[in-house]
């Protein structure tokens, strides 16, 4: 078995070779890293896992909270926390750790960046005691701090280069006849094998009844998204991902970025000022309420060289974006289906939790038809 500690000597070649606790990372991968964060040529230094990342650890991938202590070369020493995070394959976030830094917009600062034994990128990141998520109403404090800093960050200038690398979203692609009728089917099947007469049954009736109006609305949506001028967006739903490294979130930083992608404009906002009113889902209340909230963010858009929207464009786009999300009802099927969630272990409760979100989703699909008649 691993030991948790381990002390690294430059001139053991053995002991370069050797896994750490850090998923496995050798200690010559480790080198550069620590020295980045010394800031100096590194004479020796140990690692130990004993921090545990706090609260929901994310979908992206394993997250670990080493500390390290070194001493360089010259005979200074020093201690410091790292945030370690461990991609799923297939997700990259260094990229835009080092592009957002160039643009002098405030992330996590990276000390590295190393390949693991299947290629999966493991990033040593900035530790940052205080995390919080701006859609959560505990913060709602913050909210004109978030939407200013959301502002910033959707006018950052885009280099060719970095544009060419970043991934665009088809927000539509769900949104055909066949699929929606196929769900709508699915959903029917899913409902009967609950309670008889439940509320899903009953909604899965109402949409079978309601099926054409359902495809215009569909074809609706993805008409106006089509048209829709696309923009750099963090993809996470705004910047639910911002920490601080102080008692205050004066000097937060955005530390969640493997989402971050090319899409319509006002995609992070979708659930803030697209949602109905009074509807409160995973992602927390709707902000359509709160009119004030989405000048706010528009004048901030403007002042910082942006385009101008009117509070009109700012709602109708966000409406027919988060309309396109409420349409992925397939999604909430498998997940109300298996439980298999990441923020519990409880399959039951996983499955309760999923089945809640599907039914709220689609009975705000159908009222949204019902209001059209």
């Amino acid at each position: 078995m691993m030991s948790p500690e381990a002390d690294f000597l430059p001139d053991v070649q053995l002991q370069h070779q050797m896994p750490t606790c850090v998923f496995g990372l050798t200690q010559e991968q480790l080198w550069p890293v620590v020295e980045q964060l010394a800031g100096e040529s590194v004479a020796h230094f140990s690692l130990t896992l004993q921090d545990q990342v706090q609260g929901f650890p994310g979908w992206a991938g394993q997250k670990l909270v080493p500390t390290i202590t070194y001493e360089t070369i010259g005979g200074r020493s020093g201690q410091s926390r790292l945030f370690v995070k461990k991609l799923s394959p297939g997700l990259s976030e260094e990229l835009h750790y080092r592009y957002l830094h160039e643009q002098d917009f405030p992330v996590a600062r990276l000390y590295g960046a190393v390949r693991g034994a299947q290629g999966e990128e493991i990033l040593f990141l900035e530790y940052l005691e205080r995390t919080f998520n701006a859609i959560d109403p505990a913060y709602a404090s913050l909210r004109t701090l978030f939407l200013q800093q959301l502002a910033c960050f959707h006018n950052l200038e885009l280099t060719p280069t970095y544009r060419s690398q970043l991934p665009v979203e088809n927000l539509t692609s769900h949104l055909t006849a066949e699929r929606i009728t196929a769900t709508i089917q699915r959903i029917a099947d899913y409902a009967c094998q609950g309670r008889p007469q439940n509320k899903l049954m009953h909604l899965a009736k109402e949409a079978q009844r309601q099926l054409p109006e359902l495809l215009n609305l569909a074809q609706e949506v993805a008409g106006q998204i089509e048209k829709m001028e696309i923009g750099l967006t963090n993809g996470e739903f705004g910047l639910g991902a911002c920490a601080s490294s102080g008692s205050t979130f004066t000097d937060w930083r955005l530390f969640d970025l493997h989402s971050i992608g090319l899409r319509p404009r006002f995609f992070d906002l979708v659930h803030l000022f697209g949602s109905p009113e009074q509807l409160t889902t995973v992602y927390g209340p709707s902000w359509r309420g709160q009119p004030r909230l989405g000048y706010y963010y528009l004048e901030q858009l403007s002042a910082g060289g942006g385009p101008s929207y009117t509070l009109s464009d700012l709602f109708d786009q966000c409406e027919s974006l988060w309309l396109a999300y409420a349409f992925k009802l397939d999604w909430w099927i498998e997940l109300a289906q298996t439980g298999a969630v990441i923020w519990t272990t409880d399959r039951k409760a996983g499955r309760r939790h999923c089945r809640r979100q599907l039914t709220l989703l689609f009975e705000a699909l159908l009222t949204r038809c019902g209001s059209r008649a």
